[in-house]
């Protein structure tokens, strides 16, 4: 009985040394914490030795998560200065100007818009000192800046005594951002694309944009062109006296081009006249008829180029 007793203790042994097993971790980061719990009940009964061993358990604390400082960048705020271009037509006053002016000559030497052929208020109702101005992105369309028509004023442009009578009314605005080119909305009127202005550096420049069309006009859609092109007188006209004297006088209008205006060259008159199959020949600009008119065959198809408010260079 001895000798088995004895024997008991050295199995007991081995088996507590295996079960209480060392648990070897790396060595931890300078911000790592780890924790661990080893826990072991050893029951022994008459026959039999039995262990239990409970989970270790261990928890990691990782290093902090670092974010970048967000840059913000500044906000760029810009007051732009500019003009919106108009031609105009007639005498002073509403009841002397051309029926398609864009505009209105006033008795105080100011400008403003009106209602125009259509007696409608599509044409230029609004434009006047005092409207309202907003700016947007040529792009999308999306205000980036407001201001207002802070003045108006009338000069007559022709060399000559034509009176090609042209209105400015110059606007200023405060934007986001410093665009170098935009879309200029006054009052309710569809917005005017601006660019710098050559004339005037630093400052930007919209042509007014109303309709031209020989449509207008029954001589101009009469295919009764008659038996010969007689005489016309179109450049430096205003463009609806301009192209009515050219359709009643033998020619037939293919088209119009709108290019930019010259020095002496009032917004919305005639610049030149030339043949529509190489036009590269004129016909008539600013001195006079270039042609025999005599020369021409009834019908002979023209292209009138009407001069937009965006001078040259622009």
């Amino acid at each position: 009985m001895l000798l088995a007793a004895m024997a008991l203790v050295p199995v007991a042994c081995d088996e507590q040394r295996t079960a209480t097993s060392t648990i070897a971790t790396d060595p931890p980061f300078d911000t790592t914490e780890v924790s661990s719990t080893v826990a072991t009940t050893v029951v022994t009964t008459p026959d039999t030795a039995q262990t239990t061993t409970t989970a270790s358990t261990t928890t990691t604390t990782m290093p902090p998560t670092t974010t970048a400082p967000t840059t913000t960048l500044p906000v760029v705020i810009s007051t732009i200065n500019g003009t919106a271009v108009a031609g105009n037509s007639g005498g002073v006053g509403a009841d002397q100007t051309d029926s398609f002016s864009e505009v209105v000559r006033n008795e105080d030497g100011t400008c403003s818009g009106w209602a125009g052929p259509d007696n409608g208020e599509t044409w230029t109702n609004g434009l006047e000192v005092g409207a309202p101005v907003r700016i947007l992105d040529n792009t999308t369309n999306q205000a980036i800046g407001t201001g207002s028509v802070v003045s108006s004023n009338f000069v007559d442009v022709d060399p000559g005594d034509r009176e090609q009578w042209t209105c400015n009314f110059t606007f200023s605005a405060t934007v986001t951002g410093a665009p170098e080119v935009f879309l200029v909305a006054i009052a309710n009127l569809e917005p005017w694309v601006a660019r710098p202005d050559p004339t005037r550096p630093g400052e930007f420049v919209a042509s007014v944009n109303t309709v031209a069309d020989p449509a207008f006009f029954s001589q101009c859609t009469d295919e009764d062109f008659g038996e010969g092109v007689t005489e016309w007188s179109a450049a430096g006209q205003f463009w609806s006296n301009g192209i009515s004297s050219v359709c009643s006088n033998g020619l037939h209008i293919e088209a119009l081009d709108r290019p930019c205006r010259p020095p002496n060259i009032g917004s919305d008159h005639v610049i030149s006249v030339v043949r529509f199959d190489d036009q590269s020949v004129v016909l008539e600009d600013i001195t006079g008829l270039l042609v025999d008119p005599a020369t021409l065959e009834p019908g002979t198809p023209v292209v009138v180029r009407i001069a937009t408010g965006r001078p040259c260079g622009s």
